[in-house]
């Protein structure tokens, strides 16, 4: 199985807050080798961490993160005493850490700036900007042309991979459901990563490995490494002992394959059960 890049989203919810220095180090102890996060622009054009347009969700604060410095945001607790880090905060820690960064933009006006400072501080290369704003991903290009892309999308378009194509992307960030083996063949023929999110289930990840997508992201980085590891070490089908309920559906499997190849009446054709031979 090739390997596959698992992204943790916000670092690991469950076990310490979103977007938190603490969560982010404490997904890539559990063997992350990416990290997704969501950057906005304070009231003083520097780059905060966090997903919301407000501080109201995940702080003892309130107000819309365009209008507070990030001097003021960072006087405001996460629960457990956290902090909102700044970018400039996440790539201080993610350069010695070796951790490839997924930086979704969740405004247009946050665009320049993160690029800017992901090119200053050396992440191209070791770092991709994503987002539903598809003119936005295209501006990256015109700003940095090495530095990666990808494009967000949680509908399913007519043409999947045109929507990267159009916004000079090197990826497609699709919803998990709408991963296929027709998706992926498409993708690499056309040159592009796949990256699902936000993929939890062990059922999904098992699927989207089998298929042999690129990345993905998860809330789980912990359990979607151990079923990957469960996957790899898994036997195929073909080198598996086969269940005695397998052995039987085989033979009667053969049975009707060769009563399907054969006339009734013929010298060697099999009994059907409950009617007599024809000689």
């Amino acid at each position: 199985m090739p390997t596959l890049r698992v992204v943790a989203h916000r670092g690991v919810p469950h076990l310490s807050p979103e977007n938190t220095l603490a969560s982010f180090a404490r997904a890539v102890e559990l063997g992350a080798t990416a990290i997704e996060l969501d950057v906005h622009l304070t009231a003083d054009n520097r780059l905060a961490v966090l997903h919301d347009e407000t501080v109201d969700r995940t702080t003892n604060g309130a107000g819309r993160v365009a209008d507070i410095t990030l001097e003021d945001m960072q006087r405001l607790r996460i629960a457990g005493g956290h902090r909102i880090p700044s970018l400039d905060e996440v790539l201080e820690w993610a350069a010695p850490a070796g951790v490839f960064l997924h930086v979704e933009v969740k405004a247009s006006l946050a665009l320049k700036a993160a690029v800017d400072l992901l090119v200053k501080k050396n992440f191209v290369g070791r770092a991709r900007i994503s987002s539903f704003w598809h003119r936005a991903v295209q501006q990256v290009k015109s700003i940095c042309p090495d530095l990666e892309t990808g494009v967000l999308y949680s509908a399913a378009p007519v043409q999947n991979t045109q929507l990267a194509i159009d916004a000079g992307a090197d990826a497609l960030h699709p919803h998990h459901t709408y991963v296929t083996a027709e998706l992926l063949s498409e993708a690499r023929a056309r040159g592009l990563k796949v990256c699902a999110w936000t993929v939890d289930a062990a059922s999904d990840i098992e699927r989207l490995a089998a298929l042999g997508i690129d990345e993905f992201v998860t809330n789980v980085p912990d359990t979607a490494l151990k079923v990957l590891e469960y996957v790899a070490k898994r036997p195929s089908p073909a080198m598996r002992e086969k269940t005695e309920d397998e052995k039987r559906m085989d033979a009667e499997r053969a049975s009707i394959q060769a009563l399907m190849k054969t006339k009734p009446g013929e010298p060697d054709a099999p009994r059907q059960p409950g009617k007599k031979p024809g000689w």
